[in-house]
């Protein structure tokens, strides 16, 4: 947590200044929605749209860093997680709670940077003649935060599998 703050507040404060950057350039009224076919298919104010985009990083980088606080105080049966009972006995909790936090910090981070990449190719789209979403460059942000978060997934499952629960059952102090 300590070490991703400071990377939400930086990301947040970059946002910010994009924001400043781009809010004269803007029309009064911007594509805020865009179909699958990269047309646009919804608008709003641009004071709107800009206030939609700061509070839904500012949202989300409070959600990444309250949840794995929220986890802590959780009641065991109430955690979805693999082997619960093992990972989650007193003598494991802490450490595996650390794993889930520290991880849950790093997808924030990632998904801020996906959030805040998408607002940048609307706001490009809208500052075109004809507003149109680049779905080349859209997929091309998509798709290396989907593989994430699937080694995100990944990582999770391999953490608390039944091979790890057996290599921490043969060998304790690892």
């Amino acid at each position: 947590m300590k070490k991703t703050l400071p990377i939400f507040f930086l990301l947040i404060a970059i946002a910010c200044i994009q924001i400043a950057f781009y809010y004269s350039r803007l029309p009064a009224v911007v594509v805020s929605h865009f179909g699958a076919n990269g047309l646009p298919n919804g608008w709003m104010p641009r004071n709107v749209f800009l206030g939609v985009y700061i509070c839904l990083l500012c949202g989300m980088a409070v959600l990444f860093s309250v949840l794995p606080f929220i986890i802590t105080k959780t009641p065991d049966y109430l955690i979805n997680l693999p082997n619960r009972e093992f990972w989650l006995a007193p003598e494991r909790r802490k450490q595996s709670l650390g794993f889930i936090s520290s991880t849950m910090h790093i997808f924030g981070v990632a998904t801020l940077c996906f959030l805040m990449i998408t607002f940048q190719f609307a706001i490009m789209a809208n500052l075109e003649p004809k507003a149109r979403l680049s779905l080349h460059r859209f997929m091309a942000a998509l798709i290396p935060y989907l593989g994430f978060a699937i080694v995100f997934v990944g990582a999770m499952f391999r953490r608390f599998g039944k091979k790890q629960m057996q290599r921490q059952m043969q060998n304790p102090k690892s």
